[in-house]
C-alpha cells in the first residue's frame, strides 16, 4: 500500500515557511520517510523537474522495492502553466514512472474543451499514447462499445 502526500495536510501547511528542499513532503525526503513505514510507494508531486532529480527519485525507489507515482498540477490558461504542466509529464518519464495523478475541479482548464484537449496532446506527445480523440484509439473504441446496446445472452 502507498501513502501521499495528501495524508500530511497539516503536516505540509506547517512546512510553508520552510524553504522548499527541506520540506517534509520533499519527494526524496517523503520516500525516506514512507520507507521507514514499510509502505510500497509514494503519490507525490515531483520537487524538482530536473532530469537527475528524477533518475535519483528512480533509483532510491528502485532500491528500496518501491513505486512513485506523480501528482502533476494541471495547467491553467496561461501558457506558463501548460509548460510546467509539460515538463512535469517529461520528468516523469525521465524517471521511469508510469503513472501520473491529477485532478480536475472545473476550474481552467476544465472549462474549456480546448484546454483539455492541449492537456490530452501533452500527455499524448510526451507518453507517446494515442491520441484519444481518433477514432481508432483504444478510449475511442472503448466509448463506442459502451454505447452499443447490450443484449442477454442466453
Amino acid at each position: 500500500m502507498g501513502v501521499g502526500t495528501a495524508a500530511y495536510m497539516q503536516r505540509a501547511r506547517a512546512d510553508r515557511d520552510v524553504e522548499p528542499p527541506k520540506r517534509f513532503t520533499e519527494t526524496m525526503r517523503f520516500l525516506e520517510h514512507c520507507k521507514e513505514l514499510g509502505a510500497g510507494g509514494i503519490h507525490a508531486p515531483l520537487a524538482s523537474l530536473d532530469k537527475q532529480y528524477a533518475a535519483r527519485l528512480r533509483e532510491n525507489a528502485e532500491k528500496y522495492g518501491m513505486y512513485v507515482e506523480v501528482s502533476a498540477r494541471l495547467a491553467g490558461d496561461d501558457g506558463d502553466s501548460l509548460d510546467l504542466f509539460e515538463r512535469s509529464v517529461k520528468a516523469t518519464k525521465a524517471a521511469g514512472l508510469s503513472v501520473i495523478r491529477t485532478v480536475m475541479l472545473g476550474g481552467p482548464p476544465a472549462r474549456d474543451v480546448q484546454g483539455t484537449r492541449g492537456l490530452v496532446g501533452v500527455l499524448a506527445s510526451q507518453l507517446e499514447v494515442p491520441d484519444p480523440g481518433r477514432a481508432d484509439s483504444p478510449l475511442a473504441r472503448g466509448a463506442a462499445r459502451s454505447r452499443e446496446p447490450q443484449g442477454l445472452a442466453h
